[in-house]
């Protein structure tokens, strides 16, 4: 991919790609000694946040998606909001486009000129290309494979195939391939590969994957795990039927029980961000998959209950497990 290809592909991008690019851009650079937070609406005029460990904002980051032209109107109310909201010690605008000298002066007169108390920057396309540049693991997430660099390509392929498995540093050179691989190929997930033979135990997370997919071939086992980038659940919600209202009843009351409970992924709302392998899985010619979606128990909550009744005191240990909502009710 060419310069030229590289910018369109950034600018084709909907806004919200655009965001997470820009937020695993801003992570990527980061020193380990802060914490990136990528934010959603409401977001207080914040894309992404940039956090000392005792929660100060050190930078708000905006993702200002305008390649027909910068609305500058737009930006001097993100700044005002970020201000007011998070008292930060810089605001960084992201375009996606480069400045003109009129661009230049504007960004002067609208936004820095009107916060001299906060240090106010800028990255523009030509950044975001240089910083694909020096992180290559991003740019495959959102512009596809073929951004990676022919030479960066070609070296993978070589290392991949070309290499012999005739000891344990064979394979553990393989192993840091594919890692890097499955943390290329999907902006909102990053993926854990687990291959072995099917007589090992399978892998128990420490954090609960939100999805999980194995793969057996006769006595050989592969794990493919993927777990949200930002850390969080997904968010998933029963169908507006009776099969999907029956199965949330189902998953309430065993996760009341204590018990996990495996159900059916028709019965759910298409994720807002499926992962990439679940989409390439369901395309794929002459396979068949039956998808499910396994609920785990919570860690219990206990709770103890004393009072007077007619026959004496009574007192109760019990267990709370969290369960999701019913419709039209508050979890």
């Amino acid at each position: 991919m060419n310069t030229k290809e590289r910018r369109q592909a950034i600018q084709s991008l909907t806004s919200e790609e655009f965001e997470w690019l820009v937020h695993s851009l801003v992570k990527a650079e980061e020193d380990s000694s802060y914490e990136v937070r990528k934010m959603r609406a409401p977001d207080g005029g914040a894309d992404t946040l940039v956090l000392h460990f005792d929660g100060a904002v050190k930078t708000v980051i905006q993702a200002k998606r305008h390649n027909s032209g910068i609305n500058w109107t737009k930006c001097l109310l993100s700044l005002e909001r970020a201000i007011e909201q998070w008292k930060p010690q810089e605001i960084r605008f992201v375009f996606s486009t480069d400045f003109t000298a009129k661009d230049q002066h504007a960004f002067k007169e609208n936004l820095i000129d009107k916060s001299l108390s906060t240090r106010i920057s800028a990255w523009t396309m030509s950044d975001l290309e240089s910083l694909l540049d020096s992180h290559q693991n991003i740019g495959p997430r959102f512009l596809g494979m073929h951004t990676r660099a022919l030479t960066a390509a070609v070296e993978r392929a070589a290392r991949l195939g070309g290499l012999s498995l005739s000891n344990a540093r064979d394979i553990v050179s393989r192993a840091n391939e594919l890692a890097s691989f499955g943390d290329e190929i999907d902006p909102h997930y990053i993926y854990g590969i687990v291959a072995g033979s099917t007589s090992i135990p399978l892998v128990q997370w420490e954090k609960l994957p939100a999805l999980t997919i194995y793969a057996i071939d006769g006595t050989n086992r592969v794990e493919l795990s993927a777990f949200r980038r930002d850390g969080s659940i997904p968010d998933f919600e029963f169908l507006d039927n009776p099969e999907g209202q029956q199965a949330s009843e189902q998953v309430r009351n065993s996760l009341a029980q204590g018990r996990s409970i495996e159900i059916d992924k028709s019965v759910f709302v298409s994720e807002e961000f499926e992962p990439v392998v679940v989409k390439e899985f369901e395309h794929e010619d002459g396979m068949t998959i039956n998808w499910k979606v396994q609920f785990q128990v919570s860690n219990p909550l206990p709770l103890y209950v004393m009072c007077d009744s007619p026959h004496g005191k009574l007192e109760l240990d019990l267990e709370l497990y969290s369960i999701p909502p019913r419709k039209n009710h508050l979890s």
